[in-house]
């Protein structure tokens, strides 16, 4: 199968590059998921937060990461995602994603002027939990 480069980059680093045989990105909070393989058509599309799941080689992900606001373009022979912040799942403090969890759950239970500072906090939270959750400790 054809591959293609795939770069993800965030403000702090150069979160990973490699050529993948195809990626899918399940982005709640933006227009939605996508998937890419070699030689699609030409796309740019907005990430929310979520997760990405990466295909090095065959139908089994080799890696997975949350990733949080941003954007990808991809091109026929290569993909770059922008993202504010992108996560492995072994960088996840679970017990502090829980706690933000509980607060913004708090927050938005008051339904005041901080309800959508707290939805997003929590959906950032959740996707955080879900990765640390699966057990899917995939090599980097």
């Amino acid at each position: 199968m054809s591959k293609m480069n795939l770069k993800i980059i965030t403000p702090e680093r150069l979160f990973f590059e490699g050529e993948v045989e195809r990626f899918s990105v399940d982005a709640k909070g933006a227009v939605g998921g996508f998937s890419a393989l070699a030689n699609h058509s030409p796309l740019t599309a907005e990430i929310g937060y979520g997760t990405i799941s990466i295909f090095e080689e065959g139908d089994t992900p080799t890696k997975k990461a949350t990733l949080f606001g941003g954007f990808a373009l991809v091109q026929p022979t290569e993909t770059i995602i922008l993202v504010d912040v992108a996560e492995w799942p072994e960088e996840i403090d679970l017990e502090r994603a829980m706690a933000a969890k509980q607060r913004a759950e708090a927050e938005i239970a008051k339904n005041d002027a901080a309800f959508e500072v707290a939805r997003i906090s929590l959906m950032k939270a959740m996707a955080r939990i879900d990765l640390a959750n699966t057990g899917d400790r995939l090599k980097k």
